[in-house]
C-alpha cells in the first residue's frame, strides 16, 4: 500500500517489500499486531478502514490531547471521542498515531480478542506499507 505514491499493489504470489517486517497474527480474520506503548506490549487491530486508531488504555490520558473527532462504529453508531497523539512503536519503527477511545458497546470485539486498540489507517499516509497477511507480516 503506497498512499504517498498512489498505488496498490495486489498478488496471488509472495511479495517481498522493503522495511522492517512486523508479525501479524489473525483473530477470526481480522489483523492483530503488537504496538509497545509507554513500554508495554499490547495486541491491537490493524484497521485500514479506521480513519483513527484506538487505545483502550487509562494510558492514553498521560499522551497530549488533539482534540474531539467524530467518528462511527457499524454495530454502535454515530459517537464522538477525544483524540490524544499517542507514540507507539511496531517492531522497531517508532510511529505518533491520532487515538481515541471507543465507546463500551463498540469495544466488545477488542475484549474478545485480547485486543486493546486499534492501529488505523494514519499508519499508512507517510509510508509504504506491506500487508502481507499469508506471509504474517505488516512491513513498515
Amino acid at each position: 500500500i503506497d498512499v504517498p505514491g498512489g498505488t496498490l499493489t495486489l498478488t496471488t504470489g509472495d511479495l517481498e517489500p522493503e522495511g522492517e517486517p512486523i508479525p501479524l497474527w489473525e483473530f477470526v480474520g481480522l489483523p492483530i499486531v503488537t504496538a509497545r506503548i509507554a513500554g508495554v506490549d499490547y495486541r491491537m487491530f490493524f484497521d485500514t478502514g479506521a480513519h483513527l486508531s484506538y487505545f483502550q488504555d487509562p494510558a492514553i490520558k498521560q499522551f497530549p490531547e488533539e482534540g474531539m473527532e467524530p467518528d462511527f462504529f457499524p454495530d454502535g453508531g454515530d459517537f464522538v471521542t477525544q483524540t490524544h497523539r499517542v507514540e507507539m512503536s511496531l517492531g522497531g519503527i517508532v510511529v505518533k498515531l491520532r487515538c481515541g477511545t471507543l465507546p463500551q458497546s463498540a469495544s466488545a470485539a477488542l475484549t474478545m480478542a485480547n485486543a486493546t486498540g486499534i492501529v488505523g489507517n494514519e499508519l499508512l499516509l507517510n509510508r509504504r506499507v506491506g500487508f502481507l497477511p499469508r506471509q504474517g507480516a505488516l512491513v513498515l
